[in-house]
């Protein structure tokens, strides 16, 4: 199977967002099946490229590093289907983005995943909407239970708006209208981290540089996304409730009220209780689902809802320390390919910033929810960051750029490439 074949199966797949989990088939669901095909075929493909997928390993060792170790740590404990599933996860995501990123490109580029990413975002936001047409908000919220959760959607549509708002951040104006379509409709989902991150994700598109005129350019859109999200939030009934429920603002403020957290406290509770008890490596990956099961069945939610602890009950600081440094390398490098692709005015530029957007969004959700864990959200991600990282050239000078605002362009230069 080729590369450009698989990556369009990780978007098609996507399309349906978390529908697959619902579809039993004994002992997994079909999401599980799906997680372990796309595994393995990764692994056939590194396999037949090893010296590059090695090269592209060592390239990104802090991830690699703690692939290994999760490895490693899978193979000290008891086997459970949580663990297979979270190291499948690690891995999809990672050899997505350095079979990607590696040698020749088979047709994968900017325009090619531009198209697969508008196509599986129109998709799902289609059955999201039909979804939200049947049954309205109801006592669960939209999509709690048939064919696409509401907070699923919610996560996967950060990715198209992350693209939309680099279209527009970059002079495609029109883009704008889209990203607000999806923004509302993040908004009936009434997941509250995914509206407030996809407000963000507006403001944070026009940053250029980090000159004083560029910071204060930020601060400004910034305001006006937090008076956006006050206009949503208190002009839809459903959304206010699931903000601050019968409460007024005065009442938080006042310490009168306290923010409903869906469970969360109790599971971050849960979750760092345990976590003392392997503070250096961890439980191994999985457990802290496994015992989210256990604890918390009456709550159902099957995570510690916080990537960060899921990481450090996992793998503990040693775990999440390599976590935070893969990210963190990915977050600079995707940067550097928008800011040397803005200075060389390339079209490309709005793929590369739709890139650092989606990851940042990424990091964001996953203070309050396992993103991580979700193939339909990391498939396509890694994918993207692949492309991104392949874009780089090693003899550009991009650090001065980004912090000297004359060395670049303002938006509009990448017109019509896209």
């Amino acid at each position: 199977m080729s590369k450009r074949a698989v990556i369009a199966a990780v978007f098609v797949t996507s399309a349906f967002v978390d529908a697959p989990s619902y579809i039993d088939t004994g002992a997994v669901s079909l999401m599980g099946i799906l997680t372990v095909i796309f595994a393995a075929i990764l692994a056939f493909l590194a396999l037949v490229e090893i010296r590059a997928s090695f090269a592209g390993l060592c390239r990104l060792w802090p991830l690699s590093v703690l692939f290994a170790f999760s490895c490693g740590q899978f193979l000290s404990h008891t086997f459970s289907v949580q663990a297979a599933q979270t190291l499948c996860l690690q891995w999809i995501f990672l050899a997505l983005i350095v079979l990607v990123s590696n040698g020749e490109t088979y047709g994968i580029d900017e325009a090619s995943l531009s198209r697969y990413l508008q196509h599986a975002t129109l998709f799902a936001s289609i059955c999201f909407l039909g979804i939200f047409l049947a049954q309205g908000f109801g006592s669960q919220g939209v999509g709690a239970i048939s064919f696409i959760q509401a907070r699923s959607y919610a996560l996967f549509a950060l990715l198209g708006i992350s693209f939309f708002a680099a279209r527009w951040a970059l002079g495609f104006r029109a883009s704008l209208w889209t990203a607000a379509a999806l923004i509302l409709l993040v908004a009936v989902s009434l997941s509250r981290t995914a509206l407030v991150t996809a407000i963000l994700l507006l403001p944070l598109s026009r940053l250029q540089s980090f000159s004083r005129r560029n910071l204060k350019r930020l601060l400004a859109l910034g305001v006006l996304a937090c008076i956006t999200l006050y206009c949503l939030v208190f002009s839809i009934d459903a959304l206010r409730e699931r903000f601050v429920g019968d409460n007024t603002v005065q009442d938080y403020v006042s310490g009168e009220a306290t923010v409903d957290t869906s469970g969360r406290l109790a599971a971050w509770g849960v979750t760092l209780v345990s976590y003392v008890d392997s503070p250096w490596i961890g439980k191994g990956p999985g457990s802290a689902n496994d015992l989210i099961d256990d604890v918390l069945a009456r709550l159902e939610i099957g995570h510690p809802l916080n990537e960060y602890l899921r990481f450090l009950h996992d793998e503990g600081i040693v775990g999440l320390l390599l976590f935070l440094l893969g990210f963190g390398q990915l977050l600079r490098l995707c940067w550097r390919a928008y800011v040397q692709s803005l200075a060389r005015e390339l079209p490309d530029a709005v793929f590369h910033l739709a890139t650092f957007l989606a990851l940042f969004a990424a990091l964001i959700t996953m203070l309050t929810d396992n993103t991580a864990s979700y193939i339909f959200i990391m498939g396509p991600l890694g994918v993207m960051v692949g492309v991104t990282l392949s874009s780089l050239s090693p003899e550009l000078a991009p650090a001065e750029n980004a912090l000297n605002p004359d060395a670049l362009p303002e938006p509009g230069i990448a017109r019509g490439g896209l």
